[in-house]
């Protein structure tokens, strides 16, 4: 197993579990493990940008209004979205640093 999908393992598994229980540093280790997939990625880093714009947009509460499960599904798809906005951090320093580099 690659150490891209074992950070990205790592990344929903704490995004699922923090939206049932409260994880201490959760925040910092979705964003240690969101730049770290990122930066044994491969891939073309397109689609993980996108995901990050449209699940920040997606978590903003939207959810809460489901009865019984709307605030975990929130609270989930807010940890996802940590987790991909440091991702594409990471990927747009990448392709930045690639650019400029002398």
């Amino acid at each position: 197993m690659s150490p891209e999908k074992i950070f990205g393992l790592i990344g929903v598994i704490v995004a699922v579990v923090g939206g049932f229980v409260a994880i201490p540093y959760a925040a910092l280790v979705l964003v240690v493990a969101g730049g770290a997939a990122a930066v044994f990625t491969t891939r073309d880093s397109t689609a993980i940008k996108a995901t990050a714009i449209v699940l920040a947009v997606a978590a903003a509460h939207t959810l809460d209004v489901i009865p019984a499960v709307g605030t975990q599904l929130s609270a989930i798809l807010g940890g996802i979205a940590q987790f991909a906005a440091a991702a594409s951090i990471v990927l747009i320093a990448r392709e930045l640093w690639a650019d400029f580099k002398p």
